[in-house]
């Protein structure tokens, strides 16, 4: 049995297995250039330790801090500087934070 195709077919088949590609290949390097760093710092809550992750290129940093406690808190934050990072737990505490 043989599949006849019209050209117009083709092209939206092509169309697709091209999006397809572009797709899995977005995800594939978005997630080879993601980075994550240790860090501690000071905060409205005292002293924290945590592991926070951004993607290359990109200022913006999100991650989980512990607190003394022992608990732990989203954290959203952007680099300020070279190894200097700032930013806010899901309470709105502020936190400055250096790269370990």
């Amino acid at each position: 049995m043989e599949l006849k195709l019209d050209k117009t077919t083709k092209i939206l088949l092509g169309a697709i297995a091209l999006g397809l590609f572009l797709n899995a290949s977005n995800v594939f390097i978005g997630k080879a250039y993601a980075n994550d760093y240790d860090v501690s710092g000071q905060g409205d809550s005292g002293y924290v330790t945590g592991n926070i992750d951004t993607s290359s290129g990109s200022k913006n940093v999100d991650g989980y801090l512990e607190l003394e406690d022992g608990s732990q808190v989203y954290f959203d934050g952007e680099f300020t500087g070279d190894g200097e990072v700032e930013g806010y737990d899901e309470n709105g505490n502020f936190y400055e934070l250096e790269v370990d």
